[in-house]
């Protein structure tokens, strides 16, 4: 019969402002001792587990939170190139298939280039609003450009609040029967599902009067007069 022993483990760990040591002993002989520096600085490259706070579809990128004091940027394209292969293989996986998987006649999936999207790939919760900035969008020909008019684009982008679903690529603003004078601002939008954060006097657009038109209208006036 084999004999029993009792062994006596202690883990002693010691940490101080640059280093952490950590020593296992086994009946007070050294059995593993690791140490590890201690390295706040962040380095592009570095391999971080994250979570997506912020979907900027404009921009086509992502705020990631990896626990530091600022956000982490991810752009689409930082995704890196073979990203649908990567999804592909992690689909196998998951479901088990890896030990059947010959790497060999693995297909790869084609490189992404410029007209995907980040949002193909990653998600935030869906419950809670989402705060963003939205380019804006200025369409139609306006009754006071005809006119002689210009048309003044004040403002590119806007802050707006939405669930993930509602959150628009762009917001279009329709100019159409803007008239010489007058102007729209961030109150004057309505989308559904969709709250503008940005102050309601913001000025989008506007239409001004060119000196030409400034002078036919002077021209108007005197002719009025002399009838």
């Amino acid at each position: 019969m084999d004999e029993i022993t009792n062994t006596n483990k202690e883990l002693i760990i010691s940490a101080d402002v640059s280093e952490v040591n950590i020593v296992l002993l086994e009946d007070k002989q050294l059995v593993e001792f690791h140490k590890e520096q201690k390295n706040n600085n962040i380095a592009v490259g570095d391999v971080y587990l994250g979570r997506v706070k912020k979907i900027l579809p404009g921009l086509n990128s992502a705020f990631i939170d990896i626990g530091s004091r600022k956000d982490a940027f991810l752009h689409y394209l930082d995704l890196g190139p073979q990203i649908l292969s990567l999804k592909k293989f992690t689909k196998f996986a998951e479901d088990g298939n890896t030990a059947q998987l010959n790497m060999e006649s693995f297909e790869l999936e084609k490189d992404i280039d410029k007209s995907g999207k980040i949002s193909d790939f990653i998600a935030v919760g869906e419950e809670k609003p989402i705060t963003i900035e939205v380019p804006v969008l200025v369409t139609g020909h306006s009754e006071g450009v005809k006119m002689g008019g210009k048309l003044l684009v004040s403002s590119r982008k806007l802050r707006v609040s939405a669930m993930m679903n509602n959150l628009p690529d762009v917001l279009e603003v329709d100019s159409t029967h803007l008239m010489i004078g007058k102007q729209i601002v961030a109150g004057d939008l309505n989308y559904e599902g969709v709250t503008i954060v940005s102050p309601k006097a913001t000025i989008i657009c506007s239409v001004r009067p060119t000196r030409a038109t400034q002078q036919a209208k002077m021209e108007q006036q005197q002719t009025g007069k002399k009838k």
